[in-house]
């Protein structure tokens, strides 16, 4: 209240606390009115020779009631002897039977709706009312009991005047918010407290008196009721005096209401309304950049608002819109402090302020000068707090120079839970200023049609936990600075389809079975003469496998990282040794082991049948298929498989010529994949697979003529 005014409220009801009201556009006596209007608080005045006070109610019984009774006596034209009540009209009309209010809880994603139903508001009124019912949204509550409270104040409010009276007197000291009592009218139903809503007070006093003598006493003033005006607001226009012939003394006429019916101020002093969007500034406590709350709301302080501090006591919390929403997904970008933003209303209520956008400005500038970028569409943050460094994407449309450019001011994380693909029409560089680490679950698989250039500047480490598989098709240079070591755990073979040399520039040693032989330019010493005869040993032929296509390689599926395990004492070293029925070994024969981490590897046997090492902790989930190129038994490690199919195949040009002593690869579904040679015919060697397989056969057109190397 302002300073100096004596008030004091006598409240009947308790009410919530507003989180938030705006002042907007109103004068201090209009935004006090609407308040108290839109709670169904009501107040009067109370004068004395001292001191005046202003008293908020809400309830009938707060209101005075005058002590004495007042008599009724019908204006016929004769003159009483005391002031008395002339003339007392009561009116009824139909009102509104129901009141609901329906609002929306952002909070929580439902619609709470109050309602109030009124009853018939004095036994005046005999007839069965018509139902009508009030609907009004948003109400601005947020629950249903809320909603309720207020629906019960509006019907109050909607039915306060169902039931009027208008009177005339010459009674003097009457005022408005006062009970009256009547005695002596014809209804006896009017024989109650009675509530003076309103009041008008006209008092004449001509120049001379004689002239118009005690003609104001000797004539009737009766007129048809007023009462038709006063049912619809505002009544200010309304409620005239209607004494035509009245010339001198003192008179009023007042509109009253019965006692039973609560009085509820009606809605002269609405809330205004704000036309169009506006701008305002995101606000937050001191040293604070980003300043939200769950909902991602921030606080702002428009530019109209002169008692506010940019800071967070300068409005409520204000929603943000956002392209796209919903629950657990969507986008979310929040105004930071100090950004001007964009302001829209619902439904132009001033409380209810919702952020639709943001604005650049003669401070807060464009992230790169206009108009010598505006072929680039930006979306740029500010690192916080500090604003040192930024992410950013940026998409250059300019002709010639169209660009993507993405930066992360410090990491840069990406997820594809399925298959990830690339495609670079030219160039592609990558620079890593510090370490840079891959882990592959499964099989890699790496094409280079030209040539590739690796360059190591310090040393190389590379562990293979099974086999590793090279062919070159023309020559192999290694040249190595200072010494090179080779050790094997079983066996080292080399062959030379011509011509194999070795030279030890100085000296070349050769140890085996505990004795040597030593080559130097002193001569050739052995530890014993050299006998002739002998059977020189067999060594294990080189089959390297040819590397899958990137057609033929497994489809790539999704799987968690993992981390390289170290062989430790736990690991089984395993090797397979296969016969046939006959106890013949199947020596040199290649074959496909799967391995119990869904993995497969593929090898050949040695000339006794044996297979290679291999290193795990299951040795039970190993399984080895052999690839028998003529006709015979597909074995496993333990058993004989069932169900093999026996198939060969005839290769031939558009002429129907047979492919005759072509080269060719044979590619398996499983992986598997193997070399051969058609014979005169066309024919390929006859496979055997276990169950019905997809064979691809690829013909080596160029090599027709060549040997074989199986």
């Amino acid at each position: 209240m302002a300073e100096g005014v004596d008030f004091e409220f006598t409240l009947k009801e308790t009410y919530p606390v507003r989180e938030y009201t705006t002042q907007y556009d109103q004068d201090d006596f209009s935004f006090v009115n609407h308040l108290a209007e839109s709670e169904g608080i009501f107040y009067y005045f109370v004068h004395s020779p001292t001191r005046h006070k202003v008293v908020f109610a809400d309830s009938n019984p707060f209101f005075a009631k005058r002590d004495q009774v007042i008599e009724y006596k019908s204006d016929t034209g004769f003159v009483a002897d005391y002031p008395v009540i002339k003339r007392f009209d009561i009116g009824m009309s139909s009102c509104t039977t129901e009141a609901s209010f329906r609002n929306y809880n952002f909070s929580t994603m439902k619609i709470p709706e109050g309602n109030a139903q009124g009853n018939q508001s004095n036994k005046l009124n005999k007839a069965q009312e018509i139902a009508l019912e009030a609907y009004d949204y948003p109400s601005r509550h947020s629950l249903k009991g809320e909603g309720n409270r207020l629906s019960k104040i509006e019907i109050e409010r909607l039915r306060a005047s169902q039931v009027l009276a208008e009177a005339e007197s010459d009674v003097v000291g009457l005022h408005a918010d006062v009970f009256i009592t009547l005695e002596g009218h014809p209804l006896k139903d009017t024989e109650k407290p009675w509530l003076v809503q309103e009041i008008r007070h006209v008092g004449k006093q001509p120049a001379v008196l004689e002239a118009f003598g005690d003609t104001n006493t000797a004539n009737s003033s009766t007129r048809a009721s007023q009462l038709y005006k006063y049912f619809n607001y505002p009544r200010s226009e309304a409620l005239q005096f209607p004494l035509e012939d009245f010339n001198q003394g003192y008179r009023n006429v007042f509109i009253l209401s019965p006692q039973d019916v609560p009085y509820r101020p009606k809605k002269l002093h609405l809330k205004p309304k704000v036309l169009g969007a506006q701008t305002a500034i995101v606000c937050g406590p001191a040293g604070e950049e980003i300043y939200c709350d769950e909902y991602g709301r921030v606080k702002i302080q428009c530019h109209w608002d002169r008692l506010g501090n940019y800071d967070e006591n300068s409005s409520d919390w204000v929603r943000v819109r956002s392209n796209w929403a919903h629950k657990g997904y969507g986008a979310i970008a929040v105004p930071r402090v100090g950004m001007e933003v964009l302001i829209e209303y619902e439904e132009g209520d001033p409380d209810f302020p919702m952020i639709t956008g943001a604005l650049h400005n003669g401070v807060n500038k464009v992230p790169y000068e206009l108009p010598a970028h505006k072929t680039k569409s930006v979306f740029k943050t500010s690192s916080s707090k500090g604003g040192v460094g930024s992410n950013e994407f940026r998409i250059e449309d300019k002709a010639g120079e169209e660009q993507i450019f993405v930066q992360a001011q410090k990491d840069f994380d990406q997820l594809t839970k399925n298959n990830h693909t690339i495609e670079v029409k030219n160039n592609s560089h990558l620079q890593v200023q510090n370490e840079h680490s891959e882990t592959i679950v499964k099989n890699r698989y790496t094409k280079n049609c030209a040539e590739e250039h690796h360059l190591t500047q310090l040393d190389r480490k590379t562990q293979i936990l099974q086999n590793d598989y090279k062919e070159m098709a023309l020559s192999e240079h290694t040249t190595v600075g200072t010494i090179k070591t080779t050790e094997a755990g079983m066996e080292i073979h080399l062959k030379a389809g011509m011509q194999c040399v070795v030279d030890g520039g100085l000296s070349l040693t050769l140890k085996a079975g505990g004795q040597h032989i030593v080559l130097n330019p002193a001569g050739i010493w052995m530890t014993m003469p050299v006998w002739t005869g002998g059977v020189p040993m067999e060594g294990t032929p080189a089959v390297p496998l040819v590397p899958l296509t990137k057609s033929k390689a497994v489809e790539a599926v999704s799987a968690p990282i993992v981390s390289l395990k170290p062989y430790t004492q736990n690991t089984n070293n395993l090797k397979f040794h296969f016969k046939d029925n006959h106890q013949v070994p199947y020596a040199n024969t290649a074959y496909i082991a799967y391995l119990p981490d869904g993995s497969t590897q593929q090898g050949v046997t040695d000339k006794d049948g044996y297979t290679s090492i291999f290193y795990s902790d299951d040795p039970q989930g190993i399984d080895i298929h052999l690839l028998i190129d003529n006709e015979g038994e597909s074995m496993s490690n333990t058993l004989a498989l069932q169900g093999s199919n026996n198939i060969q195949f005839q290769l031939k040009d558009d002429d129907e010529v047979p492919y005759a002593n072509t080269p060719y690869i044979a590619y398996f579904e499983d992986g598997a994949s193997l070399k051969g040679t058609t014979d005169d015919n066309g024919y390929t060697k006859v496979f055997n697979t276990i169950g019905e397989q997809k064979i691809d056969i690829h013909l080596d057109i160029g090599n027709v003529g060549k040997e074989e190397i199986a």
